[in-house]
């Protein structure tokens, strides 16, 4: 069909000039109340159905300033004994042949009255239209050491903020509805619930992971993914208005993605929803086709259950009014592969691979419900397990962020996903440069037991101690069931130690948070190859770490620490510091040494020791 161009003053005024459509549009203005239309959807299967609509009016400003609803309440198929079902979002409007807009939103829950909203399709366009990157505010931010709580707290934080943002009532007017109705509706009316279909997880990561997405905006359902083979693909009708659509955010062994209904598609361009998804702006999420497996009526609300196929293209914006995309073209995603070794379970070694959406305020939320729902599939989520963790994950032009460490103890599954879901979001929030992930690779060994040992005594062999003299260091550790072991290590007293030294000996976590309140302040990064060495060496939990310390003068300077300093060089960082990038320190590090363990390391111990001057 020739593409045809709606030139009409009112439809200029509100979209953009490349504006064309294989549909003609009506503008808004001719909207009125008492008109009549059809909608289209997919109440089963993949046939599309007509639906009827009848005008009730226009609510001016309820989705922010310019910005409208169309009023109408709708008939047909089962929507007498459902109301507006979760899912069709996206159904296309149309009256006297021409586009008004998508079905949006309906009268909160507890109503089967067919009610909804009709996002007017030039807003639409016109919104997906924008080409701005996400603001900064809405970065999640993380300073080391990452803990689940900062993780955790860090993501809610930039949710909410993200999925508040361009929401919100203005100064409703009615048009063709008294001014007390439009007031009334407009606090009733909410965009559809999308229907987020899960695959591959377990019942209690499923909730945390729908409590993580906005409140208001999605209904977890369980389902199947990618369910079309080869020849259905051949097989396969172009997408049209009206089919249903979704969008993916983890693909593979696990499976997440959100299911709508397509709005418009103008050649390759795709247009659908009729709202936001999560209100990321420019995205980069595999789009699908769907199919309706059946409408579930509920007087809370209903829902439209669909399993999704194969991908055919990637949605490119998520705004308030509408989701957008380019069909035929690949998203960017991240392949993952976890290997979960569980020598006390029926099968000894399981290998998941999945794909996850690289999105910098998704990507580490999926990785992290990922990891917890694999290890609480398998293993425990809550009571005694240990998690030893290796691999690593592969960013385009830098170094491998490395994973090692082990998590024990009753919150070791959560701690375990923090730290991997955890570095990936200072990588893709980082303020440098662009990081581009290509692979996250994790390896598992899963133990019903609590691998713990504690420091409870630390001694030197000699007591009057000289400067370049070797002592060995006693440390002893006691199990979680009261086993003990003697370590010892010789250590060097150096040449250059004041009169008075502090011992501390510790576990990893221990060792970091000490570290930051009695010597160093957080280190910031200069930049990402900085970062991901800053990763690299934190602290782990199954290490037992040595430091000699004393009073000294030195600084921090860019993110880097120097001790000891000389008069002269310590003259110019001072001189420096309204910069911002020099910190004085009054502590210096003259020794550091660490031993490994099998397992997770707790206790802190501090000696003052004298050294002889003769």
């Amino acid at each position: 069909m020739l593409l045809r161009t709606l030139i009409t003053g009112a439809l200029v005024l509100t979209s953009p000039n490349w504006l064309l459509a294989s549909t003609d549009f009506m503008p808004l203005q001719e909207v009125k109340a008492g008109m009549t239309g059809v909608g289209i959807t997919v109440f089963e299967g993949s046939r599309r159905e007509e639906f009827t609509v009848q005008i009730l009016g226009i609510l001016k400003n309820i989705n922010g300033p310019q910005r409208s609803l169309i009023l109408a309440r709708l008939a047909g198929g089962p929507l007498a004994e459902t109301g507006v079902i979760q899912g069709m979002s996206g159904s296309p409007v149309y009256i006297d042949n021409r586009l008004v807009g998508a079905v949006s939103h309906a009268l909160g829950q507890f109503t089967q009255e067919p009610i909804a909203g009709i996002t007017p399709i030039a807003d639409m366009i016109e919104a997906v239209s924008q080409t701005n990157l996400r603001p900064p505010s809405r970065q999640v931010n993380l300073t080391l050491p990452i803990t689940n709580e900062s993780f955790l707290g860090a993501f809610k934080q930039s949710l909410l903020q993200n999925n508040s943002s361009g929401s919100g009532l203005g100064n409703v007017i009615g048009r063709g509805v008294s001014q007390e109705s439009a007031n009334r509706l407009a606090a009733l009316l909410r965009p559809i619930d999308t229907p987020l279909v899960f695959s591959g997880f377990t019942d209690d990561s499923l909730q945390f992971l729908s409590d993580s997405f906005s409140s208001d905006s999605i209904s977890p359902v369980l389902g199947v993914g990618i369910v079309q083979d080869e020849q259905d693909r051949k097989g396969a009708t172009p997408l049209r208005a009206g089919d249903p659509i979704a969008i993916s955010l983890i693909s593979g062994d696990l499976f997440v993605a959100g299911t709508g209904t397509t709005t418009l598609v103008d050649g390759n361009r795709v247009y659908a929803f009729g709202h936001r998804f999560q209100n990321l702006g420019p995205t980069d999420f595999r789009m699908h086709r769907a199919e309706v497996q059946v409408v579930l009526p509920s007087l809370l609300s209903s829902t439209r259950i669909a399993v999704v196929g194969e991908p055919i293209g990637v949605f490119q914006q998520d705004q308030p009014t509408a989701i957008a995309g380019t069909l035929g073209m690949d998203a960017r995603v991240i392949p993952v592969t976890v290997s979960l070794t569980a020598p006390h379970s029926s099968v000894e070694q399981r290998v998941m691979k999945f794909d996850l959406a690289h999105d910098q305020l998704m990507t580490p939320l999926l990785a992290y419900i990922s990891v917890l729902s694999t290890l609480t599939a398998y293993g425990r989520e809550i009571g005694t397990a240990t998690y030893s963790l290796s691999g690593s994950t592969t960013i385009a032009d830098q170094n491998d962020v490395l994973i090692d460490n082990i998590y024990t103890g009753p919150s070791s599954a959560i701690n375990a996903a923090t730290s991997v879901a955890g570095p990936l979001a200072m990588l893709l929030n980082n303020d440098y440069e662009e990081a581009i992930i290509e692979e996250l690779s994790l390896a598992i060994t899963a133990v019903e037991e609590a691998k713990i040992e504690t420091i409870e005594r630390v001694w030197l062999d000699q007591v009057r101690l000289y400067r370049g003299q070797v002592v060995d260091l006693n440390i002893t550790t006691r199990n979680y069931r009261g086993g003990e072991t003697l370590r010892t290590l010789p250590i060097t007293i150096p040449t250059n130690s004041p009169t008075n030294l502090s011992l501390l000996v510790s576990g990893g976590p221990q060792f970091t948070l000490w570290e930051q309140q009695e010597i160093r302040p957080p280190v910031q990064p200069r930049n990402m190859s900085h970062l991901i060495r800053l990763l690299n060496n934190a602290r782990q939990n199954n290490r037992i770490y040595v430091r000699l310390f004393g009073d000294d003068y030195g600084a921090v300077v860019q993110g880097e620490h120097f001790t000891s300093l000389p008069p002269s060089m310590l003259n110019i960082y001072r001189s420096d510091r309204s910069s911002g990038t020099t910190t004085p320190l009054t502590k210096a590090t003259f020794y550091e040494t660490d031993t490994l363990s099998e397992h997770a390391i707790e206790g802190l111990h501090l000696l003052h020791l004298e050294i002889a001057t003769q």
